[in-house]
């Protein structure tokens, strides 16, 4: 059985948002872990800054990427293979679609770098971006195929 898109375009955009969110909370996992460490001074707002920045980077981005989301995911085709075939594509979709894929291996790069790192907490918030990003590029390279096949072009 191969990976493939989950059946309907809701569950993959509360998947989305989901990991976009758990970004914050595993952030502060892992400054707290460094923290306990000893890497920060305690008395400090050492680990606060950088949590609360990240926190309204993921809260001011919330808007803009789930634009990005609705336009990738609106003619959602349902379960498809996370590999379409990227031929016979029009030039703007397949730059679409390379995008996905470089934000795709660059979560999975992140992931596996994170974990070398000992960030377990951060760890599967990559991997799990990387899944989207494979998701939501397949269903958008899908629907692009199967509408430019209905209107025979």
């Amino acid at each position: 059985m191969s990976l493939a898109t989950p059946k309907h375009r809701a569950s993959l955009w509360v998947l989305a948002n989901i990991c976009w969110i758990t970004v914050v909370p595993a952030t502060a996992l892992y400054f707290d872990r460094q923290l306990r460490r000893g890497a920060y001074p305690v008395d400090a707002d050492s680990i606060g800054i950088p949590i609360l920045g990240i926190a309204t980077w993921v809260v001011t981005l919330l808007l803009p990427i789930n634009f990005v989301w609705w336009f990738l995911l609106r003619r959602y085709p349902g379960r498809v293979s996370l590999c379409p075939p990227g031929k016979g594509l029009a030039t703007h979709s397949q730059v679409i679609g390379a995008l996905g894929l470089i934000c795709a291996l660059a979560c999975a790069a992140a992931g596996i770098l994170a974990a070398v790192e000992n960030a377990w907490e951060i760890t599967p918030v990559f991997f799990a971006w990387s899944y989207v990003a494979f998701a939501m590029r397949a269903a958008h390279m899908t629907a692009v195929r199967q509408s430019s096949a209905e209107h025979g072009t």
